[in-house]
Parts: structure tokens; C-alpha cells; sequence
């Protein structure tokens, strides 16, 4: 997110159990940890993540696969709440094999963190069909 000179690690994961997200604002400013790794400069209570695909951007891929291309993001916070839209850029889809069919690609990512509007947001997603 250039607006921000920042970037956020989200991680949404739905199995049998539920649904596990993880998200985290990186930025260069924040110094980094021993290892070279950056050091998150703001993390969103588990709780606190909503990923909602849109309904209506459904997309069924050359193999057959659907997919959302359209998620809504709501990150709640007291400090630091975010509201972001990220939009998948169709034909992405990567065959890995017969059995499995991923896809992983380039998106645009719009909304506002905190008091900063974000217009030129990039992402890379990889998402499961529905």
C-alpha cells in the first residue's frame, strides 16, 4: 500500500474447525528482528479479522474451478481499524496437478487503514475454489 509505505500479511484459513486469520502492517520504519525479518508495527486481534467473499463475483475458471475474485476486508481495532476491498484479476489459475487446482495471482487493493486512504493497494492471493 503505497499510501502507507506499508504492507499487511493476511492469512484467512476455514477448515472442519473454523476459520483461523492472522493479520499484521509491516512497514520500514519498525526496525527489524534478529533474523532480518521485519518486525510488525501492528496486529489485529484473531478475532478482530473478517474476510467476507462478494456475492456475485464468482468466477468459473477454464478447468471448471469457481472462485471469488472479490473479498471485503474489515479489520477492527481502537487504533488502528481498516476496511479494504481486494479485487482478483481474472485468468490467474495454476493447474498443480489432476487432483489439485490453486489459484494465485495479482490483485488490487482498495479502502482505508486508520485515517489513510488507500487507491493503489497491490496483493498477491491464493485462493481456494468454493
Amino acid at each position: 500500500m503505497p499510501e502507507i509505505n506499508a504492507a499487511i500479511n493476511l492469512l484467512s484459513l476455514i477448515n472442519d474447525t473454523g476459520e483461523l486469520s492472522s493479520a499484521r502492517l509491516f512497514n520500514i520504519t519498525n526496525g527489524k528482528s534478529r533474523n532480518g525479518a521485519h518486525i510488525a508495527s501492528h496486529s489485529w486481534e484473531i478475532d478482530k479479522i473478517t474476510v467476507d467473499p462478494v456475492i456475485g463475483s464468482e468466477w468459473v475458471s477454464p478447468t471448471g474451478k469457481e472462485y471469488f475474485l472479490t473479498y471485503n476486508i474489515t479489520l477492527e481495532s481502537s487504533t488502528l481499524p481498516g476496511k479494504l476491498l481486494v479485487e482478483v484479476f481474472k485468468n490467474q489459475e495454476l493447474v498443480m496437478s489432476e487432483e489439485q487446482t490453486d489459484y494465485q495471482g495479482l490483485g488490487k487493493v482498495t479502502g482505508t487503514i486508520g485515517e489513510s486512504d488507500i487507491h493503489n493497494g497491490q496483493a498477491w492471493l491464493e485462493i481456494e475454489a468454493i
